[in-house]
């Protein structure tokens, strides 16, 4: 692997931007299990007008969006080591 005295001006930056991507996508995560900690401690649900409860659609999109904030993670990971290998 290239040292970050090797790389060049600009990958080394675009490292940075990268780092700083998964810091904010690491704090996404946290905000989401808060989120879903708080939903879970909700006794009942809400019923929309399809008779769908609202609650379970709200911990099913959080879930999704989870799991796109860890696919998101692991390809930002694969070219912050692409951009130190170039």
């Amino acid at each position: 692997m290239t040292s970050p005295s090797e790389l060049s001006g600009l990958q080394v930056d675009m490292v940075k931007l990268l780092e700083s991507c998964v810091m904010h996508l690491d704090q996404a995560q946290k905000d989401t299990e808060r989120v879903r900690a708080r939903l879970a401690n909700l006794p009942w649900d809400i019923m929309n007008e399809r008779g769908k409860g609202a609650l379970e659609e709200a911990r099913m999109f959080l879930h999704s969006c989870e799991d796109k904030l860890a696919h998101a993670k692991k390809q930002i990971e694969l070219q912050k080591n692409s951009a130190g290998k170039a």
